[in-house]
């Protein structure tokens, strides 16, 4: 994600047919595309029956959240116009993931992807366990 540059943030800032695009807006939206597939084929594996690979994919999406969020700065391109992403991107990651389980499954497969990386997130350990207890107590949502 690092590696999304000035050039394709003024791709898509700036004056448009449909209205103005902030660069920070553009940068979110970059980055967002950046995910767009890996979450799809963890969807895509949950489906097929593979939850200790989804599990270690999405384990995979937010220790590299996790690098990008310890290694921004104003110079990084979309990270640096997008400072939260990281951190709000991991925690709609883990979200996404733990919506597919049946509910009462959610907390014991959200504190084995908590667990698993929490040695090197320490400063999102705490977030993401209000993510897996919101998840836990939720409702499941429509299926998309």
């Amino acid at each position: 994600m690092t590696n999304i540059g000035f050039e394709e943030i003024g791709s898509r800032a700036g004056e448009h047919s449909l209205g103005y695009v902030e660069p920070s807006q553009a940068a979110w939206d970059l980055l967002e595309d950046s995910l767009e597939d890996i979450r799809a084929g963890m969807k895509r594996r949950f489906e097929a029956g593979m939850k200790p690979a989804t599990e270690k994919i999405c384990q995979g999406i937010l220790l590299g959240l996790l690098k990008d969020d310890g290694e921004k700065n104003e110079n990084d391109g979309a990270l640096g116009w997008a400072p939260d992403f990281p951190a709000e991107a991991a925690a709609w990651s883990l979200s996404l993931l733990l919506e597919l389980y049946p509910q009462r499954q959610r907390r014991a497969a959200g504190n084995r992807i908590v667990q698993a990386i929490e040695e090197h997130a320490n400063d999102w350990v705490e977030m993401l366990g209000r993510v897996v207890d919101q998840a836990a107590s939720a409702k499941r949502r429509g299926r998309s």
